[in-house]
């Protein structure tokens, strides 16, 4: 078992208890025990963790299907239609799995590699079929949250905890005409739970070596018109010292996370709804400095703090019996980094990366074999840069606009073609063709 910032191989007990109600008012539970190769000195991690659902009604409070992606075309759809390789981990293979961080539960996934500077919390990329770390776009219910502030706006994978993350969609291969061109590489698709009529809870903890603390819990549910769900995820560790212990390193570098998720949906009529969707994350990490006069990596109480914000307004239509359908929302991500010597001090420099984007998808099926999909997109990116010399920054828009079709002719055969067009007002304009 792969245990807090160490990485420490332990012996694991775990007992799961899972209490379902059904119609016919069954029950079960199940009792889990995992083991593994015992290292020198005895290492033991507890897990505890309990599900309760009841339904208020037939229907379960979640509803997930394999079969079906929204990743490739920014749409539902059956794999049978994607013509691109795209692997789903649901909920049950991301129970299974029992990883801490989202990099190395998607480290198995072919065409994926990733790296991540020292312990959990540090700074971590992912590369799609050998393209960039800046080339993956990065989705979070729905929200582009690749950070104007980062490197070739990069997303920063090391603050990216499981949590109550329910199912995520990686695309390998370009997909720039629906995403843009952050999705050269591919794309990442990361989904809490969607909530539905019923009711249902979910709550776990593990406690283990260096004082490590993985808890989570979340409730959804709803009836008539509104449906919601909020989550909590909150990890920490006292870690190891990034600075190795040949040299002298003895500081153990600690890590905490806390995660939060809010949905809410809105059915105002059978052709009208409103979707609101909320995320945050807290971290602190502590760090190994370069301090004077040697300027040589040492044991330092440097720490970085860091907190990302992801909002979604979105309202969904349906018209001529479904055939149309349009969805127009306004996205808002913000990603503050800030870096200080010591607890209590003033911080030393930091970023903070801003983007707000207006998001316009239209959806044309006239008939059951044929759908035209046209967007616009209006991004604002903001980055500012402070330290002891001054603040520096940048502003920029991007427009764009986007046109697909998904043509199957026949069983077994599925076409897709299309164009994007943006417009960045610091660069030349850029056409996309797939």
């Amino acid at each position: 078992e792969i245990c807090g910032g160490g990485r420490i191989v332990a012996v694991r007990r775990a007992f799961l208890v899972s209490v379902r109600r059904t119609p016919d008012d069954r029950s079960r539970g199940t009792p889990l025990s995992s083991f593994a190769r015992m290292p020198t000195g005895a290492i033991f991690m507890f897990k505890a963790g309990i599900s309760f659902v009841a339904l208020l009604a037939a229907a379960p409070a979640i509803a997930q299907d394999d079969d079906i992606v929204v990743t490739a075309a920014g749409i539902a759809q059956s794999r049978d239609e994607v013509g691109q390789a795209i692997t789903v981990l649901d909920a049950d293979t991301i129970r299974t799995r029992q990883d801490v961080s989202i990099t190395d539960l998607i480290a198995t996934t072919p065409g994926v590699r990733w790296n991540r500077s020292g312990n959990i919390g540090g700074v971590a990329g992912v590369s799609l079929r050998g393209a960039e770390t800046t080339q993956t776009l990065v989705l979070i219910d729905g929200v582009k949250v690749n950070d104007p502030s980062g490197i070739g706006d990069g997303f920063d994978f090391g603050n990216l905890l499981v949590g109550n993350v329910r199912r995520i969609e990686i695309l390998r291969g370009s997909n720039s005409v629906v995403h843009g061109s952050q999705a050269i590489g591919g794309v990442i698709n990361l989904m809490t739970q969607t909530p539905a009529e019923g009711f249902a809870a979910n709550a776990s903890a593990d406690y283990g070596y260096s004082d490590t603390l993985n808890a989570k819990a979340d409730i959804s549910g709803g009836n008539g018109m509104a449906t919601g769900g909020i989550g909590a995820a909150y990890y920490r560790t006292d870690g190891i010292s990034s600075f190795a212990r040949s040299r002298g390193g003895s500081e153990r570098d600690g890590y905490e996370n806390l995660t939060l998720n809010a949905r809410v949906k809105l059915a105002l009529s059978e052709a009208l709804s409103l979707d609101l969707r909320g995320y945050y994350i807290r971290s602190e990490n502590d760090i190994d400095g370069f301090p004077a006069p040697t300027f040589a990596l040492a044991d330092t109480p440097e720490y970085v703090r860091g907190d990302q914000y992801i909002g979604y307004a979105g309202v969904n239509l349906a018209m001529l019996d479904g055939r149309l359908t349009h969805r127009a929302a306004v996205t808002w991500f913000r990603n503050d980094r800030k870096s200080y010597s010591a607890r209590g001090a003033d911080a030393d420099y930091g970023f903070e990366g801003t983007t707000l984007r207006f998001d316009y998808e239209g959806v044309y099926a006239p008939v059951e074999s044929a759908k035209l999909l046209f967007g616009y997109e209006h991004e604002r990116p903001d980055y500012d840069y402070f330290d002891a010399f001054g603040v520096a920054g940048a502003k920029g828009n991007i427009d764009s606009v986007n046109i697909l079709a998904i043509v199957q002719p026949f069983d077994g055969l599925s076409v897709t073609g299309g164009v994007r067009h943006d417009d960045h007002s610091q660069r030349s304009e850029e056409h996309t063709s797939e």
